[in-house]
């Protein structure tokens, strides 16, 4: 995918450069970008897509069901590696996710080089190193970090003309996660950008061949495509809202607040705009469809009724490619004035990665399910006794509480989840009756953990009567985003 010119090489300025081996440019950028999602890695508490991931992976052996409305792929790479010998505790689940995100800026500097000079490259590497969401999403034992990896080794070989190797990375994306899939129309256009070239007809073939097994198991696993959460600015720009999310996803993330939250926009958007614009045409074609053409599919069959609205994780692979326009942006400037650049956009990240770590669920509602449920947990086990029953208000603690606590495997819920498919309550359990639930204790916990933070931990008004009536007057406790409740069951076992 050449097309930009690279400049005179008594002209280039930072890593990549001469007497810059290419080895040791990798393997820095690997590991700052290990370093920062390693650190705190196991801080928070598992949530409830964690958690399902960890117990789905760790039931019915390596070829055992799959539980989850998804396709199998993560489920399968935890199976394979929880046959090390290492414990199912939150750093190790993660991991894996970890060892993918850092695999990302290395990745990027191979793709970037195929349009910038090595400062540029660099720029766009260490970028995707310090990006906020990069850093979150490889620090949940989930699969949306490895589908960012995924995403840059399909370029790559879509790049090289290497048709076996792009059919298998396609394979693994939509094995994973069929968001991975909305990628193929972005890489068509990239293909028709690049000259003519005898191995065209093979990389269709090996798109498609990649393509059936993600979009069969999409098919059968996936319950719908999601759903975006409204943009605080969006009452000032009505139809810009999804744009103002993808752009804050793919650069300072959406944790800062006030004037910062818009200076980091306007930061990200315009290096891009500018990067975009030094490239020739066709760098500039490749890198504007690969960001752009993924949401854009996702809309407009959000818009025909087909999916729900896309839920912007699902383009999680196409962050580092608007990375590396912000990096050709900051190389417009000159050799000066582009590390000045790169600094100020590195602040951002910077301000953006303490706000995400000291300010809570990760806004907006988007991850909003990291509350301290591990201590919670623990809160309880110390205080609880034989024919004690634990009670759940909804799945997004009883879930990761049955890792926690897996001496009392009878945790039931109260309140159905009308997202659930059938499947996942065969295998989770259906919601139960409060008076069903606290039958034959003598104590019941009662744990209320909405599922947003902006929902008020309390009893549901319908549970207050029951609760009433069949429990003594209760005892609460208070945890951040959670409420506890410890009552005498009346009439309980003695």
């Amino acid at each position: 995918m050449r097309g930009a010119t690279a400049p005179a090489k008594g002209h280039e300025h930072g890593p990549g450069a001469a007497g810059w081996p290419e080895a040791a440019v990798l393997a820095g950028l690997l590991g700052a970008g290990l370093a920062l999602r390693l650190f705190h890695l196991g801080a928070a508490s598992f949530w409830f897509d964690e958690a399902a991931s960890v117990l789905a992976s760790r039931t019915g052996g390596v070829a055992g069901p799959f539980p989850l409305p998804e396709p199998p792929g993560w489920t399968l790479c935890l199976r394979a590696w929880w046959l090390l010998p290492v414990p199912p505790t939150e750093w190790w689940a993660r991991l894996p996710a970890a060892l993918a995100g850092a695999l990302v800026a290395p990745l990027t500097w191979l793709v970037a080089r195929r349009w910038l000079d090595p400062a540029g490259a660099f720029i766009a590497a260490v970028l995707a190193a310090a990006s906020p969401v990069g850093v979150l999403f490889s620090q949940e034992c989930r699969m949306y970090s490895l589908l960012a990896a995924l995403g840059l080794a399909a370029l790559l070989a879509l790049a090289r003309s290497r048709p076996a190797a792009y059919a298998v990375t396609v394979a693994a994306g939509g094995c994973l996660h069929p968001g991975f899939l909305f990628a193929l129309p972005a890489h068509a256009v990239a293909a028709m950008a690049e000259p003519p070239r005898r191995s065209g007809r093979g990389l269709v073939l090996a798109a498609l061949a990649g393509a059936v097994p993600g979009i069969v198991l999409a098919l059968l696993r996936s319950r719908d495509l999601g759903w975006v959460v409204a943009h605080p600015l969006e009452p000032a720009l009505p139809w810009g809202g999804l744009g103002l999310r993808a752009l804050e996803l793919a650069g300072p993330g959406p944790r800062l607040a006030g004037a910062l939250r818009l200076t980091g926009l306007m930061a990200f958007a315009a290096t891009a705009l500018a990067g975009l614009a030094a490239l020739r045409t066709g760098p500039r074609v490749v890198l504007a469809s690969l960001v752009g053409l993924p949401l854009a599919v996702l809309q407009a069959l959000a818009r025909m009724g087909l999916v729900a609205p896309p839920q912007l994780r699902y383009v999680i692979g196409s962050q580092p490619l608007f990375l590396v326009a912000c990096a050709a942006g900051c190389a417009r400037l000159g050799p000066r004035w582009r590390w000045a650049a790169l600094g100020c956009l590195l602040a951002v990240n910077g301000a953006s990665l303490r706000a995400m770590s000291a300010g809570g669920p990760f806004g907006g509602g988007l991850m909003a399910a990291k509350k301290p449920l591990r201590d919670v947990a623990a809160f309880v086990r110390s205080r609880a006794r034989p024919g004690d029953a634990i009670v759940h208000v909804s799945m997004s603690s009883a879930i990761p509480f049955r890792l926690y606590l897996p001496e009392w495997p009878d945790q039931p819920y109260l309140l159905a989840d009308p997202s659930i498919t059938p499947a996942e309550t065969r295998w989770l359990g259906e919601a139960r009756p409060f008076g069903v639930a606290v039958a034959g204790a003598r104590r019941v916990w009662l744990v209320v953990s909405p599922v947003l933070w902006s929902d008020p931990p309390a009893v549901p008004a319908a549970l207050g009567p029951e609760l009433e009536r069949r429990c003594r007057p209760p005892i609460r406790w208070e945890f951040p985003g959670v409420e506890v409740y410890l009552a005498p069951v009346r009439g309980g076992a003695r």
